[in-house]
């Protein structure tokens, strides 16, 4: 994961004595040095997805990050998530955006790969899109109770599902204060007409700038 814009911040607080019945004037200076946390991004390790069969025709497979384990949801402290993308500023002050960016599926037995395409009618490859708990359309983004919804937005470019052949925006912050949040993105994998049977794999990379 990548980390930017980490700034320390100085608080310098100066407290000077005036002694009037003495000969001389005292001046102490106490520093407070506020060190930033930096950002956090955790989730679930592997994200599998239902089994596709290998067909003339082409097939599509969808996991929603929120079947993939039970947590304790109510609780915004769990950072062992497994069903959520849980991030997290600990600093503050500065506008950040956190982005995906994937490879391309690949079956690392046999070499062959599930093309990225995007072209309406023949996509292929790894999809991604922002969604509410359930899966469905609407978007959503889950605070805990000290945090404010109205700084942060989930990207309107991940509004319905993107291919992940660049990097591409999830959500983003205007670093009005610190803040943990939780969002649940949900995957397709679009598999092209006579795909191969094998296990395809790739990495997703999240990244906050």
């Amino acid at each position: 994961m990548q980390k930017n814009n980490i700034r320390f911040w100085l608080l310098t607080i100066t407290t000077i004595l005036f002694v009037f019945n003495c000969g001389s004037v005292y001046a102490q200076v106490m520093d407070l040095e506020v060190m930033g946390g930096g950002y956090r991004i955790k989730g679930p390790t592997v994200i599998g997805f239902p089994d596709a069969p290998a067909s003339f025709t082409a097939q599509t497979t969808d996991r929603n990050i929120r079947d993939l384990e039970t947590q304790d949801e109510t609780n915004i402290a769990n950072t062992d998530a497994g069903d959520f993308l849980w991030i997290e500023d600990q600093n503050g002050g500065n506008e950040f955006t956190v982005t995906v960016s994937s490879g391309v599926m690949t079956d690392p037995s046999s070499g062959i790969t599930i093309p990225n395409d995007d072209t309406p009618g023949s996509e292929s490859g790894l999809f991604i899109r922002n969604a509410d708990s359930d899966g469905g359309t609407a978007d959503i983004i889950a605070n805990n109770a000290q945090t404010p919804l109205s700084f942060v937005t989930l990207e309107s470019a991940t509004g319905d599902y993107v291919l992940l052949d660049n990097a591409v925006a999830l959500f983003s912050s205007d670093g009005n204060m610190p803040g943990s949040w939780r969002i649940f993105p949900v995957f397709r994998v679009e598999i092209p007409a006579n795909t191969p049977p094998g296990e395809y794999t790739t990495t997703l990379t999240f990244t906050i700038s």
